[in-house]
């Protein structure tokens, strides 16, 4: 009986076994090696960029899944889950070169943002930081430069939308316009002391300060935790008070 030891790396090995001296009496024996079991996360790209809160990076996080000596791993589940910042966490499989990537949409507050890439079969994790740059505003061509601290705001009770006006009568609600996306219906038994409007949304404070929104929510503005436009006022999901 013979042995001899496979390469470690993937693909096709082939031998040859035979009787010194003796005609046809040689043998072919082929085999088809595998990567082994993931051992090992490294990261690969996408790590130190930069977006608009609320929006996509414009490339992909990749981390790379190899064996102990090296090999890429296909198939190995990676997870991908927000540490600092907003986020839903997202999973994926790595593909034939040992490659798992995600999408990551920043969240709603400027700064430093954290990602964290791990693996539910093995130990291992990838760190990715990213910057949320404040969304730039305009009055006319001159650029308004984005507070990065609380202010002082005077209650209005009277706003303009881009499509849509909203008026405080005694506390109560009343809106008017363009309705696509909710911002015009607001019917709600709360009685507010302020209120103001966004392109297609508005916001509402009550006399204990807990803000309501309504109208669109592609982006998360309405602060309720999800991206549904919502044709009635809903608290802002926060313990703040404004």
């Amino acid at each position: 009986m013979a042995t001899f030891a496979l390469p470690g790396r993937p693909g096709t090995t082939v031998a040859w076994a035979g009787v010194p001296g003796a005609e046809m009496s040689e043998a072919r024996v082929v085999v088809q090696t595998t990567a082994g079991r993931p051992a090992r996360m490294t990261g690969g790209s996408g790590d130190g960029q930069s977006a608009e809160i609320g929006e996509l990076l414009p490339q992909r996080v990749f981390v790379t899944i190899s064996d102990r000596d090296g090999n890429p791993v296909p198939g190995a589940a990676v997870r991908f889950r927000v540490t600092a910042g907003d986020g839903a966490p997202s999973q994926a499989r790595s593909d034939s070169l040992g490659r798992a990537s995600a999408l990551w949409r920043l969240g709603m507050e400027h700064g430093a943002q954290d990602l964290l890439a791990f693996s539910p079969d093995f130990e291992g994790e990838v760190a990715f930081s990213a910057t949320a740059i404040p969304r730039e505003t305009f009055e006319g061509d001159a650029a308004i430069a984005s507070e990065t601290a609380p202010v002082t705001v005077t209650p209005n009770a009277f706003a303009i939308g881009g499509s849509h006006v909203c008026k405080l009568n005694a506390g109560r609600l009343a809106c008017r316009g363009g309705n696509d996306r909710g911002q015009a219906r607001a019917e709600s038994n709360t009685t507010f002391v302020a209120v103001s409007s966004g392109a297609s949304h508005s916001c509402a404070l009550t006399s204990q300060g807990v803000g309501y929104c309504w109208g669109s929510n592609d982006a998360g503005q309405l602060g309720d935790g999800t991206r549904s436009d919502r044709s009635a006022p809903v608290a802002v999901r926060t313990e703040l008070r404004f």
